[in-house]
């Protein structure tokens, strides 16, 4: 490969360019089929909810698979910082209760302060609240939903970004609450490499473009 000075800078650009950071999966996509999936609520929120009897499993809630109501579906991710962006795919089912219209995605950051909400919608239309689907959020209705964390929608049409708060937490905790079920969360994040790579990758191209210039001098000598 013939370098030059435009070319180290495309290979810099590509490397420096966001990268895919992971996806992370919690449940099973399968369309509430093949049993229940265990949850990992955070603990600093199943502590900061004294009221709630207890937190349920994926392809669970009242009709469905031995699930019973008013147990909210939560899932703790963590992550490494360096974050630049993220989506948050996730599949709900309103459950055989006429509680579910009140049904809402909370996003937070629970720690040993509390449950640190940082975002919430209802699913469907509540009060001021469209919903995220619209409409009455009524037994066995279904939806699929894909967030970008860097401009959540809210209420009033603006939206909210997350990501800063995520870098310096190292988590995030979703949960659906408090009758509906819970097919998978999947959060798929993108970051920048490591400055030590950009900085190793730039003295290679520094070196290989000093002995090239050394290789022209000797030439034309």
């Amino acid at each position: 490969m013939k370098l030059t000075n435009a070319s180290c800078l495309i290979l810099l650009l590509a490397l420096i360019h966001t990268a895919d950071a992971g996806v992370m999966t919690a449940g099973v996509e399968d369309d509430f089929a093949g049993g229940t999936e265990p949850a990992s609520p955070n603990p600093f929120l199943v502590a900061a909810s004294p009221n709630v009897r207890f937190f349920g499993d994926f392809d669970q809630t009242a009709g469905l698979n031995g699930g019973s109501s008013e147990s909210p579906i939560s899932h703790m991710f963590t992550f490494q910082p360096g974050i630049v962006s993220g989506t948050l795919e996730l599949s709900v089912l309103a459950g055989q209760n006429g509680g579910t219209v009140t049904d809402a995605i909370l996003l937070s950051f629970a720690d040993g302060n509390g449950s640190n909400f940082v975002w919430q919608r209802s699913l469907g239309a509540r009060g001021s609240d469209p919903g995220l689907f619209g409409g009455s959020w009524t037994a066995g209705r279904k939806g699929s939903l894909v967030l970008d964390l860097s401009a959540l929608p809210m209420i009033d049409g603006s939206t909210l970004d997350i990501i800063s708060q995520m870098n310096t937490r190292g988590f995030l905790d979703v949960t659906v609450a408090d009758e509906t079920a819970v097919d998978f969360y999947r959060l798929s994040l993108n970051s920048v490499p490591e400055p030590s790579t950009v900085i190793c990758f730039c003295s290679l191209m520094a070196s290989s473009l000093l002995c090239r210039q050394r290789r022209s001098r000797l030439r034309q000598a």
